[in-house]
């Protein structure tokens, strides 16, 4: 995506307090920040950063930019590489020797676009005994050591996008041992400091912007919740602390090229094509996206209850950020919306043809009423949905009927797991399309399955890359499976799986299940195999 500048658009800023009107004085909210024609424009916030002391935010709350992060991450890997410490050729060994043979055609740049294909460690340590089923206290050893332990990756390298922590993370332990420095440094100097971004940092905020730290909150049915939350461990895919007015001057910087210079942010915006030729939409640290037909990049970022979306268009020469301290504040129609203030006047497509509708309209679609009932299956990951007779759709324990939102687009109303969104749905004769927030994913019908004697499944299976035991059991006739301390009924999906939860199961088909494969958390097969007591 090129970053030279369109005309400049004028917009009020009248309506920036309606995009934030549900937020209560009382309750955790939201910091926003917008750049006009390469300037800071507005800068404010809504709602509390503590509520126990009653703390406003305010443009200078410091907030954990979680995934926001990979952006600066990028930036320092290129950065280095101008000054001749890395490249985007290299293979990740050269700096993580550690990691197996299976990972020696794995680049720097595969690492910044997510195209490594290498498992996630944080999906792993999920399931790991080892780890006690948690990701985000991994250390950064025992994360390699993790990854060293897994015999290939998930798809190979440069061929698909799959998004990334561990990739990230990585990147950055690659970019410490190339420079002998730690990413800190490397990016008050790269970044922060030519900036002028006083209340940024990893890890920590500064001695004197820790005051300003926002609390972030879950909502219950009395109140809001805090959420415990600790210095990051994973530095790389996430750990910077920031505000919307610092946020604000680093997204200035797609223009000015103050830090790094205007080449060098022409290449966070660039986005390679996959090894067979095909388009992707990750940059370096950014996705490259379309919103009312105005090209943006866009990266959202969330964790332990901090939730937060930034765009930048660059023709228009405009971004904007949301930072939120509480987690069901649904950034991404937020920010469309601190968007449409600013260039609802410059959209070329109706506020009504939302991306999704675009997206999903296509001439061999067909209407739901024509479309297959039954088990729909998510070709990446694994997981499943079911179309009801009747146009219902039944997904992650709800149903939505549908309706029709364009010809050959159906949309379900707002599901507990997408909250804020609404999803979009368009049918082919034998799969479907979803849309949500951005996100596309593809689901193929299939056939029923009926696996007869269930007991044959029954036994313990041990994953040497996992490290973990699955036990299968068998419940008043139904198959029940326990993993890191979780029970998970398992049901029929397609022939050879089993429904787990969000992934599945696959089994033998026929004969004995000596072997099984588990898709869960984003990872697409860890091989288990039938043991006595697990050999560790």
């Amino acid at each position: 995506m090129s970053l030279a500048a369109g005309p400049a658009l004028a917009a009020p800023r009248d309506g920036m307090k309606a995009v934030f009107s549900d937020i209560g004085a009382r309750e955790p909210g939201c910091a926003v920040a917008t750049v006009r024609h390469g300037r800071i424009d507005f800068s404010g916030g809504y709602g509390l950063a503590d509520l126990k002391q009653g703390k406003p935010i305010d443009a200078d709350t410091v907030f954990d930019a979680a995934s926001l992060s990979k952006q600066f991450t990028a930036f320092a890997a290129l950065w280095l590489e101008k000054k001749g410490q890395i490249s985007r050729k290299d293979s990740v060994r050269k700096y993580v020797p550690e990691l197996g043979p299976y990972a020696q055609k794995v680049t720097i740049g595969d690492l910044i676009h997510h195209t490594s294909g290498l498992r996630d460690a944080m999906s792993i340590a999920l399931i790991s005994e080892r780890q006690g089923g948690h990701g985000l206290n991994l250390t950064d050893d025992e994360m390699i050591a993790l990854l060293a332990r897994q015999q290939g990756g998930e798809t190979p390298p440069g061929s698909e996008q799959m998004y990334s922590n561990s990739g990230y993370r990585l990147l950055a332990i690659a970019i410490q041992r190339a420079s002998g420095r730690s990413l800190q440094s490397i990016l008050s100097e790269a970044v922060f400091e030519p900036l002028g971004m006083t209340s940024t940092a990893i890890g920590e905020p500064p001695a004197s912007a820790r005051d300003r730290a926002a609390i972030s909150y879950r909502k219950t049915k009395t109140g809001f919740d805090p959420i415990a939350f600790t210095t990051p461990l994973w530095i790389g895919a996430g750990g910077v602390r920031t505000t919307a007015h610092d946020f604000a001057l680093w997204m200035e910087n797609f223009w000015t090229g103050r830090a790094g210079g205007k080449d060098l942010m022409a290449e966070m915006a660039t986005v390679p094509a996959l090894s067979n030729g095909e388009p992707s939409d990750y940059a370096a640290g950014l996705t490259a996206a379309d919103y009312r037909g105005l090209a943006r990049l866009e990266h959202g970022g969330s964790v332990d209850g901090f939730r937060h979306k930034m765009a930048v268009y660059p023709a228009q020469r405009f971004a904007a950020v949301v930072l939120c301290n509480r987690a069901d504040a649904a950034t991404t129609p937020r920010i469309d919306a601190v968007s449409d203030v600013y260039l609802g006047a410059a959209a070329r497509t109706p506020k009504a043809l939302t991306t999704e509708i675009q997206e999903l309209r296509a001439p061999d679609n067909v209407a739901v009423a024509q479309a297959p009932t039954g088990f729909y299956r998510d070709r990446r990951y694994g997981e499943y949905l079911r179309i009801l007779p009747g146009g219902v759709l039944s997904y992650r324990g709800e149903t939505r009927k549908l309706q029709e939102a364009a010809p050959g687009v159906y949309r379900a109303d707002e599901l507990a797991a997408f909250p804020g969104f609404q999803i979009y749905i368009g049918f082919k004769a034998d799969s479907l399309n979803m849309a949500y927030g951005g996100e596309l994913d593809r689901f193929d019908h299939v056939p029923d399955w009926a696996p007869g004697d269930l007991s044959r499944f029954v036994g313990t299976y041990w994953s040497n890359e996992a490290q973990a035991h699955l036990k299968i059991e068998l419940r008043d006739g139904v198959l029940v499976s326990q993993i890191a301390g979780r029970s998970v009924p398992l049901s029929p999906g397609r022939p050879g799986e089993f429904i787990y939860g969000r992934g599945a199961v696959d089994v033998p088909a026929e004969g004995p299940a000596d072997q099984v494969t588990l898709q869960v958390f984003g990872l697409r097969g860890i091989r288990f195999d039938r043991s006595a007591a697990g050999a560790q």
